[in-house]
């Protein structure tokens, strides 16, 4: 039986992170996602990834959601390498910056991938803004 397990990495919306913004005593980490089968993308700045660990029956769900204010459209919030081997499993690292409050917010993500073909398309829903679904353009 395969069971999947979710997780979601301190998805807060950005209205939280622009009105609280950023204190002088703010820190940033690094996080490595591994084992990566599968990827799914809501948006430009939301993605779903699917882990699981070589040998187990257990697939694990990791939503990101970015928050990121200073990218620009040469630093995207969300970058795809495609520079994982195809024997590989693909993996993805997160940088988490830390601010007021003990809240956890998600800044550049940096998905490493066999090939641009593994994101696939995945819905999306802005309350009474919309919704849709992602379409992968080939």
């Amino acid at each position: 039986m395969l069971r999947i397990y979710s997780q979601r990495l301190n998805l807060v919306p950005l209205f939280v992170l622009l009105a609280c913004g950023m204190d002088d005593n703010s820190t940033s980490k690094s996080t490595r996602i591994n084992n990566v089968v599968r990827v799914f993308m809501h948006t430009t700045t939301y993605y779903t990834l699917f882990t699981q660990e070589p040998g187990s029956e257990i697939v694990g769900q990791t939503s990101l959601q970015t928050c990121d204010r200073s990218h620009d459209d040469d630093h995207p919030p969300v970058q795809i390498v495609t520079d994982v081997a195809e024997e590989e499993l693909m993996w993805a690292e997160v940088a988490t910056v830390y601010a007021q409050a003990d809240l956890d917010y998600l800044g550049l993500c940096t998905l490493h991938l066999h090939s641009f073909d593994e994101v696939h398309g995945a819905g999306w829903n802005n309350g009474k803004h919309g919704s849709g679904e992602t379409s992968v353009v080939e």
